[in-house]
C-alpha cells in the first residue's frame, strides 16, 4: 500500500496538497500528521525543523471509494523543498515518501490545522513581592522660643529717667495754641482739595450730540455650485473584490460584462472563494478551465483565465458540480468521459473509474 502526494486542484495557485491512501489504511474521520526528513534525521514542527517530533490537526478524511483523502495546506506544503525524502505518519500509520516537484509553495495562504497539542501548561507564579520596613522619619529639633529681656529704665547723665525727659520737652502754654491753629489750617486747605478732586472726577461727561448708526454687515460669497456626483465604477478593483460572498452566477456575470478591466488574478481569487464554498457554478468553471474542450467561459475566452488542459482534475471539478446541484455540469462530464476512454494515464485512469463508472 502506498501513500500519493498530489497538488490539491482546488487550489492551483499552490500552498496546498492531497495525501490519498487506500481507504482501509486510514480508519476514522480525522487523522493527525507528523512529517520526518530521514536524510536530515529532523521532525516538522510548526516554524522550522526540530529535534523532537510534533504533530499536525486534526485534519479531516475524505473517502470515495477505495480511497481516503486528506487535505492538507501551507503549514505543512510550504515548509517542504521539491525531491524531500519524508517519513509521513497519519495516525500513527507511516510512508516513506520522496515529494514530488509540481506541489508549489504559496508564502502567506491560510493555515488549516495547527500543531496538535493534548493540552496546555500551567504558567509558572511570578516572584514573591519584596517586604521593606520604612525607616522612621528624624525628629524635630524644637526651636528655642526667643525671650525678651525685660527693658530697663534708662538713666540719663544728669540721673533723671526718660519719663522725666519727655515731660520735659512739652512746649510751654503760648506755643502750644500756635502749634494748634497751624494743625487746624493745614486740615481745612486738605478738605478743599479733597471736595473739588471728588467733584470733578464725579461730573457726568456731555451727551454726544449724534448716535453712531452701525455699519452694514458685509453680504457673503456666493457659494460654488456642488459638482454633480459621479456613479461608482462597477469594474474598479473595489467593486469587484466586495462581491466576495455573491452567489458566482451573478459574479461571472459581472466578470464577464467588465471584461479585460478585471486582472485574472482579481477574478481568480472570486472562482477560489466560489469553490471552497462548494458554489456549483464555480466548480464548474474550474472544470471548463482544465477541459481543453470547453473554452466558452467567458472569464477564459476575455479575460483569460485558464489552464493547461487536465481532464483527471477537470472530471473531478464536474464530478463535485454535479453533486453540488449543476444541471450542465453532467453532460459536461459524460463527454469528457468519452475522451478519458482508453487513455492509458495513470490519473485518467482513476478519474474514469472514480467518477465515469455508474
Amino acid at each position: 500500500m502506498t501513500l500519493r502526494v498530489l497538488p490539491d486542484p482546488a487550489h492551483p495557485t499552490g500552498g496546498y496538497a492531497l495525501f490519498e491512501a487506500p481507504a482501509d489504511a486510514v480508519a476514522g474521520d480525522e487523522v493527525v500528521i507528523a512529517v520526518f526528513d530521514t536524510y536530515s534525521e529532523r521532525h516538522l514542527g510548526e516554524t522550522d525543523w526540530q529535534a523532537t517530533s510534533a504533530d499536525f490537526g486534526p485534519y479531516a478524511v475524505e473517502r470515495a471509494g477505495n480511497t481516503a483523502r486528506v487535505r492538507v495546506g501551507p503549514e505543512i506544503v510550504n515548509k517542504i523543498e521539491e525531491y524531500a525524502a519524508l517519513r509521513i505518519s497519519l495516525n500513527g500509520r507511516k510512508w516513506d515518501v520522496d515529494w514530488p516537484d509540481d506541489i508549489i509553495q504559496l508564502p502567506g495562504a491560510a493555515r488549516i490545522g495547527p500543531i496538535y497539542s493534548p493540552g496546555a501548561k500551567a504558567a509558572p507564579g511570578g516572584p514573591d513581592n519584596l517586604v521593606g520596613t520604612r525607616a522612621p522619619a528624624p525628629e524635630s529639633t524644637p526651636k528655642p522660643e526667643a525671650t525678651s529681656a525685660p527693658a530697663e529704665a534708662q538713666t540719663g547723665e544728669d540721673g533723671s529717667t526718660g519719663a522725666t525727659r519727655v515731660a520735659a520737652q512739652v512746649p510751654a502754654t503760648g506755643s502750644g495754641k500756635r502749634l494748634w491753629l497751624g494743625l487746624a489750617v493745614l486740615i481745612a486747605v486738605l478738605a478743599a482739595a479733597a471736595a473739588w478732586y471728588y467733584l470733578t472726577q464725579m461730573k457726568p461727561a456731555p451727551a454726544p450730540d449724534t448716535v453712531p448708526v452701525a455699519a452694514p454687515a458685509p453680504e457673503a460669497p456666493p457659494q460654488p455650485a456642488a459638482a454633480p456626483e459621479t456613479a461608482p465604477d462597477p469594474c474598479a478593483p473595489d467593486a469587484i473584490s466586495a462581491l466576495g460572498d455573491e452567489a458566482f452566477t451573478a459574479i461571472q456575470t459581472r466578470l464577464a460584462s467588465c471584461g479585460t478591466a478585471v486582472s485574472p488574478d482579481a477574478a481568480l481569487k472570486l472562482i477560489e472563494n466560489a469553490a471552497d464554498r462548494n458554489d456549483p457554478a464555480a466548480l464548474e468553471a474550474f472544470a471548463e478551465f482544465y477541459d481543453a474542450d470547453q473554452a466558452t467561459n467567458p472569464i477564459e475566452s476575455v479575460i483569460g483565465v485558464h489552464f493547461d488542459d487536465a481532464p483527471a482534475i477537470a472530471a473531478e471539478y464536474y464530478a463535485r458540480a454535479k453533486a453540488a446541484g449543476s444541471e450542465t455540469a453532467p453532460t459536461k462530464l459524460d463527454r469528457l468521459c468519452q475522451r478519458m476512454a482508453g487513455s492509458a494515464d495513470t490519473l485518467v485512469e482513476n478519474a474514469v473509474r472514480e467518477f465515469c463508472t455508474p
